[in-house]
């Protein structure tokens, strides 16, 4: 059965250039029509049950950071989001992140983790049965890359280069060959608090801007929105707002992440609750929002099984 969505906000993407519906709060009734309907088609196909809370913190975030980047990490996250957001059924939704049974099909040994099959521009991942249509991105298919999408095919020999604050080099996991694919130094997460690109031990990488440090001992902390860490043996200063622009730096014994100013609740304490049958009340980027699913094209709404999320329903 196709479910088409009707939504005042839920307009077709020529006309988003023209049009945006605001709402108070941290985020916008078109973003929120785009990720209600992303979660609960997810949801309702048994693809994923982790609700309308991790969608709609993901669709914020990677939409401010796609904007704010020039690498390829925050491009793809996006364009994932982007075909979900504009797809015009479920069918349609799931396949923007899961892998159908004919794409999985071309997977040799599914339970190897490393392993990443292309289909045409369509990067397979078969552990997680998940896909990614690269060209989405701007970028084509190359086998041996994790991600497996990338700008050329590459292998060991392959040159770092640096242009700035931005670093091409090859990404190949347990493969001798991979795909160039560009990062954003001042953007990338996890535990590198890189800030430019720069000559390090082994050739170029994300490194610190500032004065050398030992990246061991050194305990990343808080300068207002900005990380102040210890990257590839220089300070480095990364500015969360460019991650979303509600975002700051949060330290906590020596650890620093972005992360949202707000904070009327959090996703560990206030997980989503179905009430009255049709509201939905969730935490987005650090404060209480609650959804009616009718205003959006859905008759009621669902916990998921695993009682921490909770997802529009037909």
């Amino acid at each position: 059965m196709k479910i088409f969505f009707k939504s005042v906000c839920f307009l077709p993407l020529i006309a988003l250039a023209v049009y945006a519906c605001q709402a108070s709060g941290p985020i916008t009734d078109e973003q929120l029509a785009a990720c209600t309907k992303i979660a609960s088609c997810m949801g309702s196909m048994g693809a994923d049950l982790e609700g309308v809370q991790k969608w709609c913190n993901l669709f914020v975030k990677y939409e401010a950071s796609a904007k704010n980047s020039l690498g390829d990490v925050e491009k793809l996250r996006w364009s994932q989001l982007e075909c979900g957001r504009d797809a015009a059924n479920c069918s349609e939704v799931t396949n923007c992140f899961r892998a159908t049974t004919e794409q999985m099909d071309a997977c040799k040994n599914p339970e190897d983790y490393y392993e990443t099959e292309c289909l045409g521009d369509t990067s397979v991942h078969c552990a997680s049965e998940s896909q990614l249509n690269c060209a989405n991105a701007g970028m084509k298919c190359y086998p041996g890359s994790l991600v497996g999408c990338g700008h050329a095919a590459c292998d060991s020999s392959f040159t770092a280069t640096c242009a700035g604050n931005v670093l091409t080099y090859c990404m190949r996991w347990a493969s001798d060959t991979g795909a160039v694919v560009v990062k954003d130094c001042k953007m990338h997460d996890y535990t590198n608090y890189g800030e430019t690109c720069g000559n390090w031990v082994d050739g170029m990488e994300c490194i610190g801007g500032g004065e050398p440090c030992d990246t061991l001992a050194f305990k990343p902390r808080c300068d207002g929105s900005i990380i102040v860490g210890c990257s590839s043996g220089r300070i480095s200063r990364r500015d969360c707002k460019l991650v979303h622009p509600s975002f700051t730096c949060k330290g906590v014994e020596g650890f620093a992440s972005c992360g949202p100013s707000a904070e009327d609740c959090n996703p560990h304490d206030d997980p989503d609750v179905c009430k009255d049958g049709v509201i939905i009340s969730t935490c987005i980027l650090g404060k209480i929002v609650e959804i009616d699913c009718k205003n959006y094209g859905w008759r009621t709404c669902a916990n998921t099984d695993n009682r921490l999320g909770a997802y529009c329903w037909n």
